[in-house]
């Protein structure tokens, strides 16, 4: 297959390339920015000899159109990523995931002779969501709106009745849920799904949509405070710094290990989906235990502080209902988290120390709100 990856060498791509390579003969066409924020000021050595590596940003379709014919595969990862910031940043992130994703879909449109036998990938996110489902004191399921600021600044972090009352329990969101997205980050992945499915239906080209949970593994930038909140307390508790606790830790995610997304990225290639799913374990976790599990597994006695600090645009509970993910992939296959952190931890504990910013990007975050 004749395969074009955007954002080929972020911490996904990476991963899926090694994979691509594995799983069969595929001629390789990356393209990617190779932004500051995500590579650092170090030499990029993808060890891409057998790969075209053309260096630009995607919404920069003038240096890739001319690869464009003949793919047969397009696998859309490129994006700029993190919800706080996405806040601060607006017309960067509309610039990149939007307006690029806009010209990456023109490009084909004029380039490529055969839109029919086009396969489109895309990595969206479960952020587009808003809000997990929940379980309402009657049993019935609910999508609730994001938490408002107000809420946020009194401390009210679990998610309410209209009359004030919790909700029981949260559920796994399916796909069908209601789509509700908190962050310009979140609107902007949304955006690009429709932008996809718009493009399909114009052109007859087939689609796949994977809305992400929180990936995490081997290769996630360290020195980067908006990939991951892993990385953010492997840095703090190495130094022997405070882990802080947004909304005192109660916040439950869905971490989904690197080598399952792209095993499962993989694997869908011959075989378009035509509709989204979600790729996640289907168990959330709490943030508040992922910082005891890093800070014991990193050693030392890095203290663990819950504290009231929040981001609008966060969410509070949510993880992925798997089912359609089970009819591609055997989930109980995906590794799981204990596994993963311990295996997180060795690699990143070989890994040059790298300067915390998460202290910088929260400062970020407070300018912009105050």
């Amino acid at each position: 297959m004749k395969i074009l990856i955007t954002g080929g060498l972020g911490f996904i791509g990476q991963h899926l390339i090694g994979k691509l390579r594995d799983t069969g003969h595929h001629e390789l066409i990356v393209v990617d920015n190779l932004s500051e924020q995500v590579h650092s000021s170090k030499t990029i050595d993808p060890g891409t000899a057998d790969i075209s590596l053309i260096v630009a940003g995607v919404e920069d379709y003038l240096a890739y159109e001319h690869v464009l014919d003949g793919l047969d595969v397009v696998i859309h990862l490129a994006a700029q990523t993190g919800t706080g910031q996405s806040m601060c940043r607006t017309s960067d992130y509309v610039e990149s995931n939007v307006q690029g994703t806009a010209q990456l879909f023109d490009a084909l449109a004029r380039k490529h002779k055969n839109l029919e036998s086009l396969h489109v990938v895309l990595a969206s996110s479960r952020a587009i969501y808003g809000e997990g489902q929940y379980e309402t004191s009657m049993g019935s399921p609910v999508t609730p709106r994001p938490r408002s600021r107000t809420q946020l600044e009194a401390g009210q972090y679990e998610i309410t009745e209209a009359e004030g009352s919790s909700l029981t329990r949260a559920l796994p969101t399916i796909e069908s849920a209601s789509l509700d997205p908190g962050s310009l980050y979140a609107a902007s992945k949304l955006m690009q799904e429709y932008q996809l499915r718009y493009f399909c239906e114009m052109t007859g080209a087939e689609h796949s949509i994977f809305r992400l949970q929180n990936v995490y593994g081997p290769g996630q930038a360290l020195d980067n405070p908006y990939t991951g909140v892993l990385g953010v307390f492997f840095n703090r508790a190495r130094a022997g710094q405070e882990l802080y606790l947004f909304e005192q830790g109660g916040a439950t995610r869905d971490f989904v290990y690197v080598s399952d997304v792209v095993n499962t990225l993989a694997r869908n290639l011959g075989s378009p989906t035509n509709q989204p799913v979600n790729v996640g374990t289907g168990c959330p976790i709490s943030i508040g235990r992922v910082a005891k599990m890093i800070r014991d597994g990193v050693g030392g006695n890095a203290p663990i502080i819950p504290s009231n600090r929040y981001r609008i645009g966060d969410i509070r509970h949510a993880y992925a209902d798997v089912s359609k993910l089970n009819q591609l992939v055997d989930t109980q296959q995906f590794i799981d988290f204990e596994t993963g952190v311990a295996d997180y931890i060795t690699w990143a504990g070989n890994q040059e120390p790298a300067a915390d910013g998460s202290e910088r990007a929260y400062a970020e975050y407070l300018r912009f709100f105050q």
